[in-house]
């Protein structure tokens, strides 16, 4: 208990006392390769196996002095995670030290799995609670609609462990069905959101080709009928953005006017949420619809041909990398399978 307190006032101070989002840009680059540095030593001394990946990139703990060192940083390919011999050798706390295991949705084909440890557990729901408490504020109190299934049929799923964290959040939620089964009756749906009018903000959250279905029904089943929802309502979409069953759904721009035209809401109250399993970084969308990157992670952009060795320059599109210190069970420094760019960095709009 002495470990888990100690645990909690230094990430605590690191995530909250500190109010990292506000600090310069400087202030947040030394915070941010302070912590990196420290995730890197600790993997490198007590992991075998990536100790060894690094002495083979001939880079240890005090290659890293500088903000542009972190590129010398050995990464590990997201494919590792779908493998489970790979993915049980990156492990730098024994595997029956682990308290989680989390899995990807599968989009692509493979479902990656990653675990969590006690001080990873911790990390993870102070960094989530944070993130929330900065960027979804309006979504404390009032009504949840979840697009999803309850969590009880894909408890090891990433996505619904981050629906558990917005059901604390709410006076009260439903999910569009409680069967996986069965498909969502959205009449039932449309009652519940109308019946809710005026007594509690509605939030619509979930994956976003369950809500995509539901606007499109509403607009060929209910033309011209428009659910209002409240000038404080969020939509808030996460995992699978544009894709199911391999195909694509809609893209961002058509989703928004949807929004706006069946549920009468603006820009600023749509909001989307990045994560990957084999992570603990949450990138949350500001009212501004751009996503940040937390003070205390790191992204990179990296070339397609050659993601482990280099790195793109500013606005660029690659292939996304990301370093996380949080992560106490393997090293947080991996290359994912996302396309993505990173436009500029300073002070947005929001603050």
């Amino acid at each position: 208990m002495i470990e888990v307190i100690k645990l909690l006032k230094t990430i605590e101070q690191i995530l909250c006392e500190c109010n990292m989002f506000y600090e310069s840009e400087d202030a947040i680059k030394q915070t941010r390769l302070s912590l990196i540095k420290d995730s890197f030593k600790y993997h490198f001394e007590g992991n075998r196996a990536y100790r060894e990946i690094c002495k083979k990139n001939n880079v240890t703990p005090d290659s890293i002095c500088t903000y542009s060192d972190l590129i010398k940083i050995p990464l590990i390919p997201v494919s590792i995670f779908k493998n489970k011999e790979k993915r049980d050798l990156i492990l730098t706390v024994p595997k029956e030290d682990c308290l989680m295991r989390v899995e990807s949705s599968g989009t692509s084909g493979r479902v990656s799995v990653s675990y969590k440890d006690k001080v990873t557990a911790i990390r993870n729901t102070i960094s989530l609670a944070t993130l929330y408490g900065e960027f979804l504020t309006d979504v404390f109190g009032g009504f949840g609609m979840l697009f999803t299934i309850p969590n009880k049929y894909l408890p090891r799923l990433g996505l619904m462990k981050m629906m558990n964290m917005f059901q604390l959040y709410l006076d009260d939620f439903e999910f569009v069905t409680n069967d996986p089964s069965i498909p969502p009756d959205f009449e039932k749906v449309m009652d519940i959101l109308f019946a809710k009018k005026g007594k509690e903000i509605r939030h619509l959250i979930g994956v976003p080709f369950l809500i995509y279905d539901f606007a499109i029904y509403m607009q060929k089943n209910h033309p011209g009928r428009r659910i209002s929802l409240d000038s404080k309502s969020l939509i808030i979409t996460l995992g699978g953005w544009k894709r199911r069953k391999g195909e694509d759904v809609c893209v961002r721009e058509e989703f928004n006017h949807l929004m706006q035209d069946v549920f009468d809401v603006s820009n600023e109250q749509i909001r989307d949420l990045f994560a990957q399993a084999e992570s603990n970084i949450f990138i949350m969308e500001c009212e501004y619809q751009r996503k940040h990157v937390p003070p205390w992670a790191y992204f990179s952009i990296r070339d397609f041909e050659n993601p482990l060795n280099v790195e793109k320059s500013q606005g660029e599109e690659g292939m996304l990398a990301f370093f996380d210190p949080l992560n106490n069970t393997f090293p947080g420094f991996i290359v994912s399978g996302e396309v993505g760019s990173i436009p500029g960095e300073g002070i947005c709009k929001c603050g």
